[in-house]
Formats: structure tokens, C-alpha cells, sequence
């Protein structure tokens, strides 16, 4: 049994509403979240079509080894997300507490 251990040691238990409530509230930041991690990896996605492309125009070759450099940082940047994205049920499962059982 699910429920919240008050001062005076009784246990309140949600309600249905409460429970409804809390799932919108939840679903809304789920939303929230997968916006921003799609608006993140457009933006790196950009970003390392545009640094690919300084690196192919340009000139001198120090240019070239800094475009060269910040490219494989938007590389691995997009890589560490992904694999968070991936990772993150098994992470939140290994970490989230069982109910309480009596």
C-alpha cells in the first residue's frame, strides 16, 4: 500500500483525483523533457553539419584542425545523449524504491 506517513502517524493514501493529477502533472513534464532532448539534438545536428562544412572550406589548416576538433566534441556530445536517453529506464528502475509492504 501506497501512502504518506503524516506527523501523527496516520497514513494518507491519494485519492483518484489526486492519483489523475499527479499522472497529468507527470505526462507534462515527460513532454517537456522529450521536446527540449529533440530541440537539443536538432541543434546538434546542425551544429555538426555546419562544422563539417567550415572544416571542408576551409583554407589554412589550423582552421581546419579547430573545425576538426569542436566537430568530434558535437560527436561525442551526441553520442553521450543518446546513450542517456537509452540508459535512462534502466537508470531510474535501479534507483526507484519498491512499495512498502506490510
Amino acid at each position: 500500500m501506497w501512502g504518506l506517513l503524516l506527523e501523527n502517524n496516520s497514513v494518507y493514501t491519494p485519492s483518484l483525483a489526486d492519483k489523475a493529477k499527479m499522472k497529468d502533472i507527470v505526462n507534462g513534464i515527460k513532454t517537456i523533457a522529450t521536446i527540449g532532448l529533440v530541440l537539443v539534438l536538432i541543434g546538434i545536428i546542425v551544429l555538426a553539419i555546419y562544422l563539417a562544412y567550415k572544416m571542408m572550406t576551409a583554407e589554412a589548416e589550423d582552421k581546419r584542425k579547430n573545425a576538426k576538433a569542436q566537430l568530434i566534441y558535437a560527436v561525442v556530445g551526441l553520442v553521450v545523449l543518446v546513450a542517456l536517453v537509452a540508459l535512462a529506464p534502466s537508470i531510474i528502475g535501479a534507483v526507484s524504491f519498491p512499495p512498502p509492504t506490510k
